[in-house]
């Protein structure tokens, strides 16, 4: 008899697909292409500056070393040395770390030294070391006279290294080493945002004619070419001036090290002509990675292609804008931040957003979504980059929903003048402003006949001390090294300064160019509101944008009166470092501000704010 079989299951239905993990897969596929392209690009850039290495080494070419350079040496060496270095930097462009601001000087440089910077060093080494053996590899091939070869077997030493190459691929690290510390210390290696709206090609061609003609800028290939003859000329006067000495202790006090170097304490075939084999090597892996480094910024913060996310999605532009503000990843919000600036700015776009009558309104929920943008900065700056800490949430009772076409006018005079003082305050204000009275004469004389006595006393002891340096600063041989001692120690404070105010107010405020966007993205939609809002939508979310601008601003000068102490010890222009870094951030809300009252004008006297916040933007409104 046969047995009954069960009725199978229906399977279970795959749950849905939230809608903010569609529209992270959309920005990362659109990046992903974006950087797919620059690899090839940067791929075969690498082959072609391997293939034309001997014209500048002045080595033949033969068909099986053309192809082998192009298809084994040129590959190989993109995919262990120019790709992991692109891949650092990328990480330093959608990820940007956070340098600490220690509190001295030498506590600053090493601090400097985080597990992301040395990562950042160790890809520039490895490069260097990548490139100088694919290129060693490379003329061997070609022209084994010039006996570049990894190793250079002697007697019962089979592993030799060669001390050529050797030359070549210290010197190479050595000059990559010191490019990486430069873009470390002297370079911004985050995100550059676009500031203007150019097609994607025309930016990275601006670039890349930035990279190809320029000089004086660090990102421009000629900088980095007499870079490298400079740093070629003075290794090989090191390396050939202590060569000898060097191998000797090296052979004698690191043992592991002797069966492979042990011939190097010797006379060999290592000849001053090794040097412009260095800076053809140093140059040529320069033309292989520099344009590449150029213009990534651009491949990675360009303006995506919202068009295409949009035309698949279920949603409107606006509504897949507003979602993808929810996204964990800063990156993909800045982008969407400046597509919702460039609504904001299409006269177009912002009619329909006025003109829709939902509730709530479209415009209202854009505000909402910006100020809640804004406040998680503001918490941020709040806690002074710390995390927040986590509190207990209260039950809220959501209010009355108010009629979407009737908005309540308050009243309420935020442009008035300053009141006048009472109480304390007069008191205080009377002491400090009252007519100084003249200290007597007696008194005057004496502190006179002191601070002399003094002065005198600290001009002996300081006089030998005056005479002794110049004395040396006029000297022939001391005196050029004691001149450019003084050079570089005020450029080292200075840039001190300048790093620790830069350091200690991106902590708090980690991106500028976020709070810029936000802050003109509402002041735009509410400058012209006057004009096209027809339902008078704006004026309800008017008074907490404005309120929230200077908010922000009052939290920003609070921490710059915190960081004036500080920065006084660190150099002695720190604290105008930290005002001119403080300044950025209170001129772009100031501007939001002055932008909205100029608009408005007396207006926005029906708007009632606290006595703090209607104080503040009347300060602002009158020092604009």
């Amino acid at each position: 008899m046969m047995a009954t079989l069960a009725p199978l299951a229906p399977a279970k239905a795959k749950p849905p697909v939230p809608p903010l993990v569609r529209i992270d897969a959309h920005y990362r596929k659109f990046l992903a292409t974006r950087w797919v392209g620059l690899s090839v690009r940067a791929a075969v850039l690498t082959s072609l500056a391997l293939f034309l290495v001997p014209m500048g080494a002045r080595c033949g070419y033969t068909l099986l070393s053309a192809l082998g350079t192009l298809f084994v040496a040129g590959p190989v060496t993109y995919l262990f040395g120019t790709h992991v270095l692109l891949r650092v930097r990328r990480s330093w462009i959608t990820s940007p770390p956070t340098l600490p601001a220690k509190p001295s000087r030498a506590a600053l440089v090493f601090g400097t030294f985080t597990p992301r910077v040395v990562g950042l060093l160790a890809a520039y080494v490895v490069f260097g070391i990548v490139f100088a053996l694919s290129y060693g590899f490379t003329l061997t091939a070609r022209s084994p006279e010039v006996a570049l070869g990894w190793f250079t077997p002697a007697g019962r030493y089979k592993w030799h290294g060669n001390e050529r190459l050797w030359f070549l691929v210290s010197g190479t690290v050595v000059f990559f080493f010191s490019i990486g510390l430069r873009d470390v210390f002297a370079t911004q290696l985050g995100p550059r945002w676009p500031r203007t709206r150019l097609r994607f090609p025309e930016a990275v061609r601006r670039s890349l004619v930035a990279c190809l003609t320029g000089f004086r800028s660090d990102s421009a290939l000629v900088h980095d070419i007499s870079l490298a003859a400079f740093v070629s000329f003075l290794y090989s006067v090191i390396y050939f001036s202590f060569r000898r000495w060097a191998w000797r202790w090296a052979v004698t006090h690191i043992p592991i090290i002797r069966p492979f170097v042990i011939n190097f304490a010797k006379k060999s075939n290592v000849t001053w002509t090794l040097g412009w084999h260095l800076f053809i090597l140093e140059t040529t892996a320069i033309v292989a990675i520099k344009p590449a480094l150029a213009v990534l910024n651009d491949y990675l913060t360009q303006p995506l292609n919202f068009a295409s996310f949009t035309a698949k999605s279920p949603f409107s532009p606006e509504k897949y804008l507003l979602t993808a503000l929810d996204s964990k990843n800063k990156f993909y919000v800045h982008h969407t931040l400046i597509e919702l600036q460039r609504l904001a700015h299409n006269k177009a776009q912002r009619t329909a957003i006025f003109a829709d009558v939902a509730r709530p309104a479209q415009i209202h929920l854009i505000f909402k979504v910006l100020l809640i943008q804004l406040g998680k900065n503001y918490e941020v700056l709040a806690n002074r980059g710390a995390a927040p800490k986590a509190k207990a949430k209260a039950q809220v009772h959501a209010p009355s929903a108010p009629d979407a076409h009737s908005v309540a006018i308050k009243t309420g005079d935020i442009f008035k003048p300053a009141p006048k003082r009472t109480g304390l305050k007069a008191i205080v204000g009377t002491v400090l402003e009252g007519t100084a009275r003249p200290t007597p004469a007696p008194v005057l004389a004496a502190a006179h006949a002191v601070e002399n006595a003094e002065v005198a006393v600290v001009k002996r002891v300081e006089k030998p001390i005056h005479e002794a340096e110049e004395w040396a600063v006029a000297a022939p041989f001391i005196g050029p090294i004691i001149r450019a001692g003084k050079l570089a120690n005020g450029g080292f404070t200075a840039w001190v300064g300048k790093e620790w105010a830069s350091r200690s107010v991106a902590a708090a405020v980690p991106d500028l160019d976020v709070l810029a966007r936000i802050v003109d993205t509402l002041t735009t939609l509410a400058v012209a509101s006057a004009d096209e809002d027809t339902y008078g939508y704006t004026q309800a979310v008017l008074p907490s944008a404005l309120e929230a601008f200077v908010r922000f601003r009052m939290a920003a000068l609070a921490l710059e009166k915190e960081l004036l102490g500080p920065a006084g010890k660190i150099a002695p222009d720190g604290d105008a470092d930290v005002r001119a870094d403080i300044a950025k951030i209170v001129d772009t809300f100031d501007d939001g501000v002055t932008r909205i009252a100029g608009r408005f004008g007396t207006t926005l006297t029906a708007f009632r704010f606290p006595t703090p916040i209607a104080q503040a933007l009347t300060d602002i409104c009158r020092s604009a």
